[in-house]
């Protein structure tokens, strides 16, 4: 879900959903209005993406260039991310109106990178203004990926930093645990010597910490949070950071409180 650019003034609000058609699983991004009794007045703004039970993609986010950008995984059809005819394993960048931006790297395409598997994360660098995505990687393999337009992440060819170079490298690779990265939030504090981004850890039950410079390269990193279970997504909204709990999803084990929304307010981090 994502909160339209112009929401005090027309209400719209973005769902990226899932559903079936001719027994083919497909999602779609709609806008809505939203009023006193929800949300209303559907309009399909893109349709038909490629979905499966996993590898499904579906993060939404506005830039800060007011663009709508959408994850898509691979629909369990490794191939698709290497195809820019196909909208899976991507990131797509459109108009909040469904229109295709005339700056986008492909000619009247949504597709703005390529070449992932499963992305679930999207944030802004605060210094750079480059844009962070997370992915989750065959067994392990995760990555933190810096998402420059028209650039190709390698899935399936390659994976971390195994590849030739013209496949972006990850910012960071994680090969030695599952993390299985959602969710992204950057602290954007000023007077920093460094940019701290948050990743909501699933199977890693945890938010990492990962600090980046100035140019948006990796420095060091830090687990945090490692007693809620798996963790959906993180977000950073007026001073403080609200993390979201997923242990009713299937996979997870439930506690008494599951699952939960917590505000956590940050406090200048421990930096050498």
């Amino acid at each position: 879900m994502a909160i339209g650019p112009e929401y005090e003034d027309n209400k719209h609000l973005f769902l990226y959903y899932t559903y079936r058609e001719s027994n083919r699983i497909l999602n779609r991004v709609s806008r809505f209005t939203l009023g006193e009794n929800g949300p209303t007045d559907e309009t399909i703004i893109l349709n038909a993406i490629p979905g499966s039970r996993f590898h499904n993609g579906g993060r939404l986010k506005f830039g800060p260039d007011d663009k709508l950008y959408i994850t898509t995984g691979d629909a369990q059809e490794p191939s698709l991310s290497q195809d820019i005819d196909s909208l899976a394993g991507k990131i797509l960048r459109i108009n909040p109106d469904g229109t295709v931006p005339e700056d986008n790297p492909f000619e009247n395409s949504p597709v703005f990178a390529y070449g992932l598997r499963n992305p679930q994360g999207l944030s802004w660098h605060p210094i750079s203004g480059e844009l962070y995505a997370s992915d989750h990687g065959p067994n392990s393999q995760d990555e933190i990926n810096r998402i420059l337009p028209g650039k190709n992440y390698g899935w399936p060819l390659v994976t971390c930093q195994d590849g030739d170079t013209i496949y972006e490298d990850p910012v960071s690779c994680y090969s030695e645990f599952t993390l299985a990265p959602s969710g992204l939030a950057f602290l954007p504090w000023e007077n920093l010597n460094v940019s701290p981004l948050y990743i909501a850890g699933l199977r890693g039950n945890m938010i990492m910490r990962i600090d980046l410079d100035d140019m948006g390269d990796f420095i060091r990193q830090e687990a945090l949070f490692r007693d809620f279970g798996r963790i959906r997504t993180i977000v950073y909204h007026e001073g403080s950071f609200y993390v979201a709990t997923n242990n009713r999803d299937g996979r997870g084990t439930p506690g008494e409180n599951d699952d939960m929304i917590i505000k956590v307010t940050p406090q200048l981090p421990a930096l050498e």
